[in-house]
C-alpha cells in the first residue's frame, strides 16, 4: 500500500480579498448601528469597553459576511453581479474562506465575552448565523434573470 501526500497550493489571495470577504459595506452599517446604540444607552460605559465592543461587533459582522460568501459561492459564480467575488473568481479557496470566517467568529465571541461581558458574547453568538439562515436559502430561488446568466423569462433555481 502506498501513501501519496499532496501539497496544498499556496493561496493567491491578497489582503484585499480577505477584506472583501468580510463585506465592509455591510459591516459599516452594523458598526454604525452598534455605535448609535452605545451612545443612546442609559448609564455610563467606559470608552475602552465601548471601543472593544465595537471592534468585536465589526469582526463578528465580518465573520458573518465571510461565512455567507462561503455558503453562497456556487450561486455567486453564476450571477453576473457577484461572479468577481473572491471565492467564485478563484482567488480564495472555499476552505480558506470557511476557516477565515469561523476564526473571526470565534475570536469575536471569545474576546467580547472576556473583555466586555458574557451576555454580549452570547447575543453575538446567537445573532451570528441568523442573517445567513434567513438570507442564504432565499437566494437559492433566483427570480430576476438580469442578475443571472439565464435566458430572460426563465425561472432559475440554484441547486447545491
Amino acid at each position: 500500500m502506498s501513501v501519496t501526500l499532496t501539497r496544498a497550493e499556496p493561496s493567491i489571495a491578497g489582503a484585499g480579498d480577505y477584506i472583501a470577504l468580510m463585506k465592509p459595506r455591510v459591516m459599516s452599517l452594523v458598526v454604525f448601528t452598534a455605535f448609535v446604540g452605545l451612545m443612546i444607552a442609559p448609564g455610563h460605559l467606559h470608552p475602552v469597553i465601548g471601543l472593544t465592543a465595537l471592534i468585536c461587533i465589526a469582526v463578528g459582522a465580518g465573520a458573518a459576511g465571510a461565512l455567507n460568501m462561503w455558503y453562497d459561492a456556487d450561486i455567486d459564480e453564476r450571477m453576473t453581479r457577484t461572479a468577481a467575488r473572491p471565492i467564485p473568481s478563484g482567488r480564495v479557496a472555499p476552505g480558506e474562506a470557511l476557516a477565515f470566517g469561523l476564526t473571526l467568529a470565534v475570536f469575536a465571541v471569545v474576546v467580547l465575552g472576556l473583555l466586555v461581558n458574557v451576555a454580549a458574547a452570547a447575543g453575538r453568538d446567537l445573532a451570528g448565523p441568523g442573517p445567513g439562515l434567513r438570507h442564504g436559502p432565499g437566494r437559492r430561488l433566483v427570480l430576476d434573470p438580469r442578475r443571472t446568466r439565464e435566458p430572460a423569462g426563465r425561472l432559475s433555481v440554484a441547486r447545491r
